[in-house]
């Protein structure tokens, strides 16, 4: 192949190369198995934690109303 055709051609593929190849830092960077297994705790103890204020504000909430209705 020519020079200058190869040179075009890799002027043309280079973006594409970038894009889809992974550097060092890219792998370096990579969440693991002990990473998600944190986020997943974190994200149960705030799930739980929703639920158990919203149980709250509707307990009070049922029994506000059924102090107003006595």
């Amino acid at each position: 192949m020519p020079e200058v055709q190869a040179e075009a051609l890799a002027d043309e593929l280079a973006p594409l190369i970038d894009e889809r190849l992974a550097t060092k830092d890219d792998l370096a960077n990579l969440a693991t198995r002990a990473d998600l297994a944190e986020v997943k705790a974190d994200l149960m103890k705030w799930t739980f934690g929703a639920i158990g204020f919203q149980t709250v504000i509707v307990l009070g909430a049922v029994i506000a109303l059924a102090r107003v209705g006595h």
